[in-house]
C-alpha cells in the first residue's frame, strides 16, 4: 500500500491580512499537514500559490511561495476524496488513539473560531488555557467569522495555538450546530 495521500494537498491558509491557497507536497509517508506545521523548520513550502490580501481584489499568484509558519493563524486541509480514504484508512489501522472531543471558542482578532478541540485521553482536564494544545491543533466542525462578518466552515482547521488571544469552553455544543437542528 502508498504510505501517502495520491498527490499533493491543497491547503489554504488563514493569515492576519491575506488567505493563501497552494499546494503542499510536505505530507508524503504518512504525515498530516499538522505533523508538517508542528514539525522541524520554520517554513511551509507552497506551489501554485494564490494570496488574496484584505480588501483587494486582485489576487496575486506565484509559482512558489515559502511561508513563515509563526504568521499562520489557521491552516485548512483541502483533501481529495482519495485522500481523505487514505488518511482514514491509515489512521484506523496505524497508531489511532481516542480523543476527548470538546466544544471550544477561539478570539484570534479579527478571527472568531468555533469548533470541536480534540485532546488524547489523560492530557489532563480540558480548560480554557491554550497551553494544553501543540503549536497547532485541530478543530473539527470548524466554523471561522471573517472580519467582515461572513462564515468559512471546515471539516478541519489547524490552528496556531501561539496567536490565540481568548479561548472559552462551550459546555453545551457549538451555538451553530444547535441552530442547525432548531
Amino acid at each position: 500500500m502508498n504510505d501517502g495521500p495520491s498527490g499533493p494537498l491543497l491547503v489554504d491558509l488563514v493569515l492576519a491580512g491575506a488567505w493563501i491557497s497552494g499546494l503542499t507536497n510536505r505530507v508524503e509517508n504518512r504525515r498530516r499537514l499538522v505533523d508538517v506545521l508542528n514539525g522541524e523548520g520554520e517554513l511551509l513550502d507552497l506551489e501554485e500559490a494564490t494570496v488574496n490580501y484584505d480588501r483587494d481584489r486582485h489576487p496575486r499568484s506565484y509559482h512558489t511561495l515559502s511561508v513563515d509558519k509563526s504568521s499562520i493563524v489557521v491552516a485548512i486541509p483541502r483533501e481529495t476524496q482519495e485522500q481523505t480514504r487514505r488518511r482514514a484508512l491509515l489512521t484506523s489501522t496505524v497508531g489511532r488513539s481516542a480523543t476527548v472531543q470538546t466544544p471550544v471558542a477561539i478570539l484570534i482578532p479579527p478571527f472568531r473560531i468555533e469548533g470541536m478541540a480534540h485532546l488524547t485521553p489523560g492530557s489532563g482536564k480540558v480548560r480554557p488555557d491554550p497551553s494544553v494544545f501543540s503549536r497547532f491543533f485541530p478543530l473539527t466542525i470548524a466554523r471561522i467569522e471573517l472580519e467582515d462578518g461572513s462564515f468559512h466552515e471546515a471539516s478541519v482547521a489547524l490552528v496556531n495555538r501561539d496567536a490565540i488571544v481568548a479561548m472559552s469552553l462551550l459546555s453545551d455544543g457549538l451555538p451553530y450546530e444547535r441552530q442547525k437542528s432548531a
